[in-house]
């Protein structure tokens, strides 16, 4: 008996928790001014490349290995500043809305938040207290810390 109120008082925190979530969470528009450090350094990638691209078309044979050289570093940089966009964003996104939810949250229980926070960011289409309807055993407290470790 003891033990049925306890899951049950954890049961009312956790669906707290998902209400929380829910009502504040918001990817707005102008969240996409966070990333325009980024966004210099992708455009300074792709005009140096294209100057490249064309000065390699006059260039002096005795330069045209070094400049090929340099093309190939800046395509491998360019690569992994693309690949490592989506996760970079979603860090930033999460901590920020985070830091703004967190604050009215026990400790204990922030680990949870976040990783409804990484949950709603993920899937935006739905909200979390319709998947907790349909399958609470997601909401689990080992597979939502699971969750910040993936």
């Amino acid at each position: 008996m003891w033990q049925s109120e306890e899951e049950e008082i954890k049961q009312k925190e956790l669906e707290k928790l998902i209400e929380l979530v829910d009502k504040n969470f918001t990817v707005k528009w102008y969240d996409a001014l966070k990333f325009f450090p980024l966004a210099v350094v992708f455009f300074e990638l792709v005009f140096v490349s294209i100057m490249l691209f064309f000065y390699l078309l006059i260039a002096p044979l005795s330069e045209k290995f070094a400049l090929i050289l340099v093309f190939f570093t800046l395509a491998i940089s360019f690569y992994q500043l693309v690949t490592s966009l989506p996760h970079f964003v979603e860090v930033v996104l999460v901590d920020r809305f985070f830091k703004k939810v967190g604050v009215c949250v026990e400790e204990e229980k922030k680990p949870l938040l976040k990783a409804l926070i990484v949950m709603r960011y993920r899937q935006r289409q739905f909200r979390l207290s319709e998947i907790y309807k349909i399958q609470r055993s997601l909401f689990e407290s080992e597979k939502l810390l699971s969750i910040l470790y993936e």
